[in-house]
């Protein structure tokens, strides 16, 4: 059974602005979204100073189902969140 994202979960890559070993930290989000809206829906949720570019690889519909998120939502997918603004879950942003 799909729900109606399917196809609308964008992955996005995110620079953080923290540096281990001189090479800045890496966040995979995903935002339920049009992909045009995607970058700035994440980047609205993350530090200033953070960049993010669109991922090419696409969720299947089994996997955006997985992920439980409503239209609007998005969420870091995977590395740690260790900036002083504490963990990153699913937020809604409207």
């Amino acid at each position: 059974m799909t729900n109606s994202l399917a196809g609308s979960i964008q992955l996005v890559d995110v620079t953080t602005d923290i540096f281990s070993n001189g090479v800045a930290k890496k966040q995979l989000w995903a935002a339920a979204i049009a992909r045009d809206l995607a970058v700035g829906l994440v980047l609205g949720a993350v530090p200033e100073g953070w960049t993010a570019i669109l991922t090419t690889t696409r969720l299947t519909a089994d996997e955006t189902d997985k992920l439980k998120m409503s239209p609007g939502d998005v969420r870091e997918m995977r590395g740690r969140s260790e900036t002083p603004y504490g963990a990153r879950s699913a937020r809604k942003m409207v």
